[in-house]
């Protein structure tokens, strides 16, 4: 592998994800289901070409990172008033990106 290969692969999955991320500040809001985000983020990294290189973490308030909702929790959602972490990762033919927004509900929290 070369490396112009190489650096092709890692720019490609910095792209998608960063346009992933984009989207995910535009569509999270207040009471928006923790599942509903992480499936529609994920699909935006499969659309682009690529694959989730770890499940998408949304981590809110006092949790700091790496909070990953289970596929059985159709409960949670993004509460009022919050502070909320969205950490994503896309993998294009085995090279990484992982990048993360902070999106607040909260003023004082700005």
């Amino acid at each position: 592998m070369s490396f112009e290969e190489s650096e092709n692969g890692f720019r490609i999955a910095g792209s998608v994800t960063a346009k992933a991320l984009v989207k995910a500040q535009e569509m999270v809001h207040e009471g928006m289901p923790l599942s509903e985000l992480c499936e529609k983020v994920e699909a935006e990294l499969r659309v682009q070409g690529c694959e989730p290189a770890f499940p998408l973490n949304v981590s809110i308030d006092s949790v700091a990172a790496h909070y990953t909702p289970s596929s059985m929790d159709m409960d949670s959602v993004i509460p009022k008033s919050s502070v909320v972490k969205i950490d994503a990762g896309a993998h294009y033919k085995g090279y990484i990106a992982d990048s993360a927004v902070t999106v607040s509900f909260n003023p004082e929290a700005d």
